[in-house]
């Protein structure tokens, strides 16, 4: 209760306004969403997403035997037009959004597509789950309102995850929806016992209470665009090999494009043998027939000696693919 009256605050700065009772606590956005599916998805019904889309995302929603259908994704976000045209050939159940320094591309979905994409929803009676898990880490820019600070007929479920823009290994997540629905979420992790750990409560609790977290995250800020600005600079190296990517205004994502020829499963095969990771893309589209030209980066974790033997590694079997035309 008192971790739930401390994030209401931390809400209103953001544009949302939440009564506790409207204020779920959970591990992770992963979990909110396994339950929100298990709860409102019966098996067939459709589930729009964007394309391309995290690979969590798409196990959640296939596990309860939802049929993904996905809009494509440009530089401003989701493609309304698109999404507009999907909702009434499927007739989904819900909608799925990554709205900022979304995974993996790192876009940020626009102010005006954002009140579209409420307007669908509202005028389509859909619930729209909105994840919102980076929108804290802005480097270049002003913040971002997310999608339900537009919301007046409580159709958007809000998620929102600290994993990311505070202590790494620090689990805690929350989901802002209405009362029935947060009580029904409630009941099922209190079932299953899968609840945060009580002491990361407190913390967090703690921590909003006294002004740490806001402040950490001008720290976390500064740490990140100085990863982020090491591994472009690298990239900016290797355009003449032929790769190309847009340099993101914040989150943990570079969505980087391979130079043709090079294929993405060929390449996170090879950089992972020689001790670097990364996603190719065609995990991120539901069909896995498409990315296979990209590649996603992350550099939220490691720090700048690691990030540069990562870029040497990438650079290495980039010219090695390249000369022998595989």
């Amino acid at each position: 209760k008192e971790l739930r009256k401390n994030l209401m605050p931390f809400l209103s700065m953001k544009g949302i306004k939440a009564s506790s009772a409207e204020i779920l606590i959970m591990q992770e956005t992963n979990q909110v969403l396994n339950y929100l599916v298990e709860m409102l998805v019966r098996p067939g019904d459709a589930i729009i997403t964007e394309e391309s889309v995290s690979p969590d995302v798409q196990r959640s929603l296939r596990l309860v035997g939802g049929e993904l259908a996905s809009a494509p994704v440009d530089k401003n976000g989701m493609d309304v037009k698109a999404l507009e045209e999907l909702i009434l050939r499927k007739k989904p159940r819900l909608i799925f959004v990554n709205s900022s320094f979304h995974d993996p591309m790192g876009v940020v979905l626009s102010n005006e597509r954002r009140k579209r994409i409420m307007e669908l929803s509202k005028r389509y009676r859909i619930a729209l789950i909105e994840e919102d898990a980076c929108s804290e880490l802005v480097y270049e820019g002003s913040d971002i309102m997310p999608i339900k600070a537009f919301d007046d007929s409580g159709n958007v479920v809000y998620m929102y995850s600290l994993s990311l823009s505070f202590v790494p290994g620090f689990s805690l997540a929350f989901a802002v929806a209405n009362r029935k629905l947060c009580e029904s979420m409630a009941y099922l992790s209190n079932m299953r016992q899968d609840g945060p750990d009580w002491i990361i409560q407190k913390l967090a609790s703690k921590y909003l209470a006294d002004g740490t977290y806001l402040r950490a995250l001008g720290s976390f800020r500064s740490l990140y665009r100085e990863r982020r600005d090491a591994v472009c600079a690298r990239l900016d190296e290797m355009k003449d090999l032929g790769v190309s990517y847009e340099k993101p205004r914040g989150g943990v994502y570079i969505w980087l494009k391979l130079p043709k020829g090079v294929d993405s499963r060929t390449l996170s095969s090879l950089a992972y043998s020689r001790g670097l990771s990364v996603i190719p893309g065609h995990y991120f589209y539901p069909d896995k027939k498409e990315g296979v030209s990209h590649i996603r980066i992350c550099y939220s974790h490691e720090s700048p000696d690691r990030l540069e033997k990562g870029m040497d590694v990438l650079s290495e079997v980039l010219k090695e693919l390249l000369a022998t035309g595989t």
